[in-house]
């Protein structure tokens, strides 16, 4: 499992929060055409390809509840790439003011819309029907909250951890790394 910050925040008079983002099982998506064979290559076979994508299992926790929906076709399905750039683009649009909002909305399959909202020093993350698919159920999600000083801070720790893992693992990893992750940086 990729390496995962927990982290703990007690403020005057208020209840722990804990986050973290942890990713596992990463693999390379394969398009098969013969039923059972399997649709997941391991990383050895990522080539420099910049349409190369990695996927495994994402876990986003917030206050002990899972984030759901983080891939159509289960948890374990997140396209890896399009997380960590979406993740750090919502940290940096939330660092730049006071109040702002951030909405992942890429509407494939009939996917929610994530939405980071920053006010003060708290960032509330909630899920809403996708602007681009009229018929999606938003899944079940109480609205949850933590420091944005602590959202921040995981959102660049599962970046690092999981450039780390993808460089390790191929030659091709730097490439997909820089390709991939250029616009998280």
């Amino acid at each position: 499992m990729g390496k995962a910050v927990q982290l703990v925040w007690q403020g005057f008079g208020q209840s722990v929060t804990q986050l973290s983002i942890e990713f596992s099982g990463l693999y390379v998506p394969l398009h098969v055409s013969e039923e059972g064979e399997s649709d997941r290559g391991p990383l050895t076979i990522l080539d420099d390809d910049e349409h190369s994508h990695i996927h495994g299992m994402l876990l986003i926790r917030i206050n002990g509840h899972e984030l759901p929906a983080v891939s159509h076709y289960g948890p374990d399905d997140a396209c890896m790439g399009q997380w960590v750039a979406e993740l750090h683009a919502a940290a940096e649009t939330l660092q730049a003011t006071d109040p702002a909002i951030y909405v992942y909305d890429e509407g494939e399959q009939g996917q929610p819309a994530f939405v980071f909202e920053r006010s003060g020093e708290t960032v509330c993350v909630s899920m809403r029907r996708s602007q681009y698919e009229s018929k999606a159920r938003v899944p079940p999600w109480i609205a949850q909250s933590c420091p944005l000083v602590d959202f921040v801070a995981e959102v660049q720790a599962f970046m690092a951890s999981l450039d780390a893992a993808v460089r390790s693992a191929t030659p091709a990893g730097l490439h997909w790394v820089q390709v991939q992750l250029k616009e998280a940086r």
